[in-house]
């Protein structure tokens, strides 16, 4: 069997877990960690709602000020712990992919490496950005080079050659709602192109990017720079490994794609007409720890199987000389 093909990827990752010391209690302590979060970030939620609406008045209006503060300050918190848990546990499967044992001590990692992965991160975000704008420009270019764009010239050309001064032409289509929605109506095509050209550029970018978490969790010495290289280098040539893996794990993403919608189920029932009879305050409790079950049981018995097998495959696009290398394998502080 080809040594990239999904099946002998997963086989190998499977086999690791199973022989894997220490993996169960990694995971526990992740998922632990992970329900701890939500529910101080739930509670903390609902706990500032409360004093909120007890600061009324004029005179709370400085509490209700640093109240509101602290609300929109709690989930920014909540993102970068859950990010260093989960750099963390990329961490511990990428140990389990080389048969060395793990311990809790390993999600540690995730703290240790997060900010040159927020510099890598930003790098990353630079890219998409700069790669944005250019296919947006090509886009345009596209659009009024063909018939698509004829129901706009037809809109806007008499605008424009009655209305030279460019401010009063703006503030002429934007108080006039009919022309708003014809012109909106006109340009879909030009979207329609974006989002083709930016579907069929992102997704081989996202793959040559891919490894660029992996390398900075392995190279203790790496930067957000030299680890987009790096995983750029890695990739070239062989980033369809990593589709056909990704597209061989199908189920996973349903399933994972499902529990995000779990926790919309209240609103989706009220809408179909059916909402549970219950309070909205209880159904959307109730609608969350059924959406945070799903996550959790997903974490715990189906995700570990998606990441070992994307660090295996990793491990066997490393030289043989960097395999052995890595941090990974040599502190003992993330064991």
């Amino acid at each position: 069997m080809h040594l990239f093909h999904p099946q002998n990827l997963k086989q190998a990752a499977a086999g690791r877990l199973k022989d894997s010391q220490g993996c169960q209690k990694v995971l526990l302590y992740f998922c632990g960690i992970l329900l701890v979060l939500c529910l101080v970030l739930t509670g903390g939620n609902y706990i500032l709602d409360d004093m909120m609406a007890d600061a009324g008045g004029l005179g709370g209006l400085g509490k209700r000020t640093m109240i509101s503060s602290f609300q929109k300050l709690l989930p920014i918190l909540n993102l970068v712990a859950m990010v260093i848990l989960e750099l963390g546990l990329w961490n511990a499967m990428l140990r389990v992919a080389r048969g060395q044992y793990v311990s809790p001590n390993s999600l540690r990692m995730g703290l240790d490496r997060f900010f040159p992965w927020l510099r890598c991160l930003l790098l990353q975000g630079i890219i998409y950005l700069l790669v944005g704008l250019g296919l947006m420009n090509i886009a345009v270019v596209i659009f009024f080079a063909t018939p698509l764009s004829g129901r706009a010239i037809e809109l806007t050309v008499p605008l424009a050659m009655k209305y030279t001064d460019t401010v009063e032409l703006m503030e002429i289509m934007m108080n006039d709602n009919a022309l708003l929605l014809s012109l909106f109506d006109a340009v879909i095509p030009l979207y329609v192109i974006l989002i083709v050209l930016l579907v069929l550029a992102y997704i081989p970018i996202s793959y040559r990017l891919r490894l660029a978490n992996l390398i900075i969790l392995d190279q203790p010495t790496c930067g957000g720079l030299r680890a987009i290289i790096e995983s750029v280098r890695m990739t070239k040539g062989n980033w369809k490994h990593f589709v056909k893996l990704d597209l061989s794990f199908w189920w996973y993403y349903v399933l994972l794609g499902l529990s995000m919608a779990l926790s919309y189920l209240d609103i989706i029932l009220a809408l179909l007409g059916k909402p549970l009879p219950m309070t909205p305050i209880a159904g959307s409790l109730l609608t969350y720890g059924v959406y945070l079950a799903s996550q959790l049981f997903l974490f715990y018995f189906l995700r570990p199987q998606v990441h070992v097998s994307t660090a295996v495959l990793y491990d066997r696009l490393l030289p043989k000389k960097e395999a052995t290398g890595g941090v990974v394998l040599g502190n003992i502080f993330q064991m």
